[in-house]
């Protein structure tokens, strides 16, 4: 399908804060990726934690579709869909998505 699919949440984490060109740092010990804002760490975590996700998913239009009570996949008008039980990691590949197609135009 796509070159993220199978990608960790770590991985998918730390590629979307690259593409976002926030500052980051890795706790050397474990998979945890920090925005570093100030004298603050704030973890970020946009696969699992909604209040990482949503602001990346109304900033670029991903919608999240459930049909019948479940999520079935995730999409950007349609132009790029990506459907893993995860609601969250699948809205973030997307963006990802989004991404490379931007950086192919230019």
């Amino acid at each position: 399908m796509n070159k993220y699919r199978d990608k960790s949440d770590f991985e998918i984490n730390k590629a979307v804060v690259i593409a976002l060109g926030k500052v980051i740092g890795i706790r050397p010990d474990s998979n945890i990726i920090y925005l570093i804002g100030g004298d603050e760490l704030i973890e970020f975590n946009p696969c699992n934690n909604p209040a990482d996700a949503m602001p990346i998913i109304n900033e670029y239009g991903i919608s999240l579709i459930y049909q019948e009570g479940e999520f079935q996949f995730a999409t950007n008008d349609g132009n790029i869909e990506c459907s893993i039980s995860n609601p969250l990691k699948a809205a973030m590949i997307i963006f990802l998505m989004m991404k490379d197609a931007e950086n192919e135009k230019v």
